[in-house]
């Protein structure tokens, strides 16, 4: 086949003949394939990119091992996707090249794809190159990639990321630690977390909640039960429902309190944040929100006396 045959079967990926393409392609060898595969403007159809990604996968991995490296570097996004299909279709022979890769890749763009790889495939085999990429890449976008990953994938490694990732320059990081904090449920995070959350923008106060509701720490408690007066009704409704994983006697008073909060959603996850606690205990103010003139607080109230 002609050098402008090969390309025009590599221009049918991008219409409605992308399968067939991809499988003459296929026929043809790796050569063709790679070629497509850094033609990223053929690449517009979904079908057309998994048909070329099931191809390069039935190759021999040696060689194209390169090309999907190389793709996982690329400024488009298009090729990166196909790649990453391809490695995962070959499955856990590709970890240690990845992780070699991850050592050797010059570009920053093809370190975080990489990573994030290595994530999506569970790669525990690869927390010590995780691990220094999150402390020592010059890269922030990296260093939260790492962070993140070793979150998800966990290991020995992944606490101590998440502890040094509270302390990064980057805000970006420092969030993605917080949350790969709470995945992973590390406690020698807490005072980091705590301390995170008391500069932060409302959305990443809530996450900080979340993370240190994961985690479950009652060391935590007070800093919460602190939130149920926070400005932001999202972060005030995180607290709530936190409480129930970081009750203590302490923070019954100011749940009382926040029953009457001018958030009917925060009042009433207050509400049920006592019921789940304190049971019994609960009844008499139950029996007072009865004849509540809110909804949710009213039905939440007879529905917990209905319980008994």
């Amino acid at each position: 086949m002609t050098r402008d045959q090969v390309e025009e079967l590599i221009r049918r990926l991008s219409g409605a003949e992308a399968v067939e393409a991809a499988e003459v392609l296929g026929a043809l060898g790796h050569e063709a394939l790679c070629r497509a595969l850094n033609t990223p403007e053929v690449l517009v159809v979904p079908g057309g990119r998994r048909a070329l990604s099931a191809q390069l996968a039935r190759q021999d991995a040696a060689a194209v091992t390169g090309a999907l490296m190389r793709a996982l570097a690329h400024k488009d996004w298009r090729p990166v996707q196909v790649a990453f299909d391809a490695i995962q279709a070959f499955g856990e022979r590709m970890i240690p090249v990845l992780i070699e890769n991850l050592e050797k890749e010059e570009e920053p763009a093809g370190r975080a794809s990489t990573i994030m790889t290595l994530e999506r495939m569970g790669a525990s085999a690869a927390g010590n190159t995780l691990a220094r990429a999150a402390h020592e890449d010059p890269v922030s976008e990296v260093r939260l990639a790492a962070v993140q990953a070793l979150g998800r994938i966990g290991g020995d490694q992944a606490p101590a990321a998440a502890v040094a990732g509270l302390r990064d320059e980057s805000q970006a990081v420092r969030l993605a630690a917080v949350r790969a904090a709470g995945w992973l449920r590390a406690r020698e995070a807490v005072e980091g977390v705590i301390d995170f959350a008391r500069a932060a923008a409302t959305d990443a106060r809530a996450a900080a909640v979340y993370a240190l509701d994961r985690i479950g720490d009652t060391r935590a408690t007070g800093f919460v039960t602190g939130l149920l007066k926070d400005p932001a009704p999202y972060v005030r409704w995180s607290a709530a429902v936190a409480l129930r994983r970081l009750w203590t006697a302490k923070c019954e008073a100011a749940l009382r309190e926040a029953i009457g909060d001018a958030d009917e959603v925060v009042a009433t996850a207050a509400l049920e944040t006592l019921c789940i606690k304190r049971g019994r205990g609960s009844r008499q103010i139950l029996l007072t929100l009865a004849s509540e003139a809110r909804p949710a607080l009213r039905a939440t109230a007879v529905c917990y006396i209905s319980r008994g």
